[in-house]
């Protein structure tokens, strides 16, 4: 879940501080993210958390957006084998007003044959407005075990993030990016079309974009 921020030239980039007084408690997180005040809320709850994103009346209403998509794992992959089979990650659909998300990521060390799973469910105060965004690529363009040398483009360096997903939003957001390649530390780097692919384990790579995409 990304919520428009309005950072630079990446709408889902912001800022905040973690020392700001009550930021960071025991029963909860409440932050206020720059430069338009987006305030993100958590609370734990059994088994989960509630999460609340509130937009200032400083973010015009056409840009009061939440991202919200699951890259769908391959079959073979650590994690799937340890979902239950036939129930593959991935599933993000608006139904009922909201939007309902489930992902089976991080099973691994899961009893076999257990049906693990996340699940979110989004709902807005007020009308909800959903739209398929073109701009993201989904898992289905990932490439695993491999890498592109050079690293990183010129004036870009290693970045963290959390996912392929988000390392792939990184390079669609940059001029030039042909490639990013993420490690599953949370390292990330884009290059262009100087760079050659190499084979590399445990790393995965991909286009700024895919040809299809699956995300509300």
């Amino acid at each position: 879940l990304r919520p428009y921020l309005g950072h630079g030239t990446d709408d889902w980039l912001g800022f905040t501080s973690y020392r700001v007084a009550d930021a960071l408690r025991p029963w909860a997180m409440d932050l206020s993210m720059g430069p338009y005040g987006v305030r993100v809320e958590l609370t734990p709850t059994s088994h989960g958390a509630v999460l609340r994103v509130g937009f200032p009346s400083s973010v015009p209403i056409e840009n009061r957006k939440v991202c919200a998509w699951v890259p769908e794992g391959k079959t073979n992959d650590k994690d799937e084998s340890r979902a239950k089979r036939g129930k593959p990650t991935g599933h993000c659909q608006a139904t009922g007003g909201g939007i309902d998300l489930q992902t089976r990521r991080f099973a691994d060390g899961i009893p076999m044959g257990a049906d693990f799973g996340l699940y979110a469910r989004l709902e807005p105060e007020g009308d909800l407005h959903v739209e398929e965004d073109g701009s993201l690529g989904s898992a289905s363009c990932f490439e695993a075990d491999t890498q592109y040398i050079p690293l990183d483009m010129d004036g870009q360096h290693r970045t963290q993030e959390v996912s392929a997903l988000t390392c792939q939003l990184r390079c669609a957001g940059m001029p030039g990016c042909e490639h990013f390649t993420w490690w599953a530390d949370g390292g990330c780097h884009i290059s262009d079309s100087k760079s050659k692919r190499e084979k590399a384990q445990d790393i995965t790579t991909g286009p700024p974009q895919c040809t299809k995409d699956e995300k509300v």
